[in-house]
Parts: C-alpha cells; structure tokens; sequence
C-alpha cells in the first residue's frame, strides 16, 4: 500500500519545534480522513458496506475485509497449497483453513456500477488526482494547530 508523508526540513525553535509536535498527529488525522473522503469514488464496490467498514485511526485510513488485499492488487487470489482434510462436527471435509493467499497474473474484474471510477490501487489514483488538496489540507490544519 502506499503512503502520504509530510516533512518538513528546517531549524526551528524548541517552542516551536515543540508545537509542530503536538500538531503534527492532528494534521495528520485531518488529512487522513480527507484522503479517506476523496478516495472513496475509486474504491471498488457492488454495495456500499466495504467503504462503509473504511476507518481513519489517527493517520492512517484502513480497509478492512478479508479481500481487501486482493482488491488492492486487483488480481485474483489463490490457496499456496491443495486443500487438505480436517474434522468440522465430526465431519470430514476438505479445507484450507488457515493457508494463505497468493496473487496470481489473472485480473479481477472491477464493477463500476456503484464507483465508475473504481480500479484496483485506488489509493495512487485518488492521490494523482487529489495530492496539491491534500497538501493544501495539512498545510491549513498545521496553521490551525499552531494558532491554538
């Protein structure tokens, strides 16, 4: 997945350096749910509860879903090994609880139905389109941080 990350290079004073600290997560969590609204028409969907299940936790906006990842890299996802047989109520039955995942070179089909502009890496599309707004965003809640 890809990240947004703000720097700044320059020598400030401790009081001040001490305040962008303290603004710094605040600004981050702004812009987080900015990039979190903004993403949200190139995010696949045939309902609405994937992106319903979207959260921002500080700076960091998380997909949840057991096929996030697989929706993400936009190609279909494969068992690494056979199924192999295991009781379930007394029954036998072939599973492959607990193996992983692995991508393969076939391309998920995306429905735009819901998003016409869903597509797998939705977070580098969103961010082509959105990133002088989102840079706009955490310039002015530093500003709103440090007037406090």
């Amino acid at each position: 997945m890809s990240y947004l990350k703000i720097s700044m290079k320059d020598k400030f004073s401790p009081p001040l350096m001490k305040k962008l600290q303290q603004a710094g997560p605040r600004a981050a969590h702004a812009v987080a749910v900015q990039v979190e609204s903004d993403t949200e028409p190139f995010v696949p969907a045939r309902t609405k509860s994937f992106a319903n299940r979207t959260q921002v936790v500080d700076g960091s906006v998380i997909y949840h879903g057991p096929y996030a990842r697989y929706l993400y890299n936009g190609r279909v996802m494969v068992f690494e090994d056979p199924p192999y047989l295991r009781t379930v109520n007394g029954k036998a039955v072939l599973s492959h609880y607990g193996q992983k995942k692995k991508p393969i070179e076939k391309p998920l089909k995306i429905s735009k139905a819901v998003n016409p502009k869903a597509q797998s890496h939705w977070f580098e599309a969103s961010k082509a389109q959105n990133l002088k707004k989102w840079e706009r965003k955490a310039g002015r809640a530093i500003d709103r941080e440090l007037d406090k």
